[in-house]
């Protein structure tokens, strides 16, 4: 899905938002390095880290050095999910928790923050979410 996240961040940007990525993607072998060749490639800054394996860290550094900057789009890549890893899906909580705004100014009105794969699918739901 990452080709997809960089897709849609150079959709934003055409579109005149200022756009970003961070790579929280700590599982697969080679994402950070995939990211930051697609989003150098479509001129998207992007944040990412060699050395940190907490994607929950990650993701919240990344966010907030972006919010910083006033980006407008925050794309943030993880994982992907499927239903038998749950402790996947608990890790996509924390990340969700660690980069929601907790301060008392409110956002921007255009930032928008995307997690997890575009594709939502059966096999990414907990079992307990799955409409029939």
């Amino acid at each position: 899905m990452l080709v997809h996240h960089c897709q849609l961040a150079a959709h934003y940007a055409r579109k005149g938002f200022k756009t970003c990525l961070v790579c929280a993607d700590t599982f697969r072998a080679g994402a950070f390095d995939q990211l930051k060749q697609n989003a150098t490639k479509a001129k998207i800054p992007y944040f990412g880290s060699y050395t940190e394996t907490d994607p929950v860290i990650i993701a919240r550094d990344g966010v907030e050095k972006f919010k910083k900057e006033r980006m407008e789009v925050i794309i943030v890549d993880t994982s992907g999910r499927h239903r038998q890893e749950t402790e996947l899906f608990e890790e996509m909580e924390k990340i969700g928790e660690a980069v929601s705004p907790v301060s008392h100014a409110p956002p921007p009105p255009s930032l928008a923050e995307f997690f997890n794969d575009l594709l939502i699918t059966n096999d990414s739901q907990p079992p307990d979410r799955i409409s029939p």
